[in-house]
């Protein structure tokens, strides 16, 4: 049961039709007792908890008895002796910047996610990480009134990583306020979907 709004892709769905699952997709954040008549109503065989965006412990006790997998935990507040799957941020980024780096750049900057989550944190180092060895400058902007103003005056052609595709609709939004060229002046990649 996610607390977080979750898109499954037509792959996983697909193999869930093939398996014979019967999976019920929650994309609210809940209040325990949802939680638990939710637990009662369906009685399922195993949770998986996205808590992306969460910044507390996992409700373990929520689940007593059910196998949960908590996916994306920020492993800082993690307990010991629960699954946790993390996606892969430094493959990801790689990806990314490979696709940023198959055209001539002047700079590459880094936007982050509104809540500075710990996802969003590792994609910034290891964004810069990989940016090390590349003689361009580099900068971290942040989602906010002024990233029109910031972006207008960065380097150009500048490559841009968002921290997530709810990001990079903003990033692109401030591009076109000032009248910035998409792709030309500014090239922009998201992270997620």
């Amino acid at each position: 049961i996610p607390d977080t709004v979750t898109e499954i892709g037509e792959g996983a769905f697909r193999y869930i039709e093939s398996v014979g699952w019967n999976v019920h997709l929650v994309e609210a954040n809940l209040k325990a007792a949802e939680v638990r008549r939710a637990i009662d109503k369906w009685k399922p065989i195993g949770c998986i908890v996205d808590r992306g965006l969460a910044m507390a412990k996992p409700p373990v006790r929520l689940f007593e008895g059910i196998p949960v997998v908590f996916f994306d935990q920020n492993l800082d507040t993690a307990l010991p002796g629960h699954w946790y799957i993390q996606h892969g941020s430094a493959a990801t980024v790689r990806m990314a910047v490979k696709e940023l780096t198959r055209y001539p750049t002047a700079h590459f900057a880094y936007v982050r996610d509104e809540r500075s989550t710990h996802w969003s944190k590792e994609r910034a180092k290891a964004f810069l990480g990989l940016l090390r060895d590349i003689e361009t400058e580099t900068s971290v902007l942040e989602v906010n009134l002024d990233l029109s103003d910031r972006l207008s005056i960065l380097p150009k052609p500048c490559g841009i990583l968002a921290a997530t595709d709810t990001v990079a609709r903003k990033v692109l939004e401030a591009a076109r306020a000032t009248g910035l060229d998409v792709p030309d002046e500014i090239r922009v990649v998201g992270i997620n979907n």
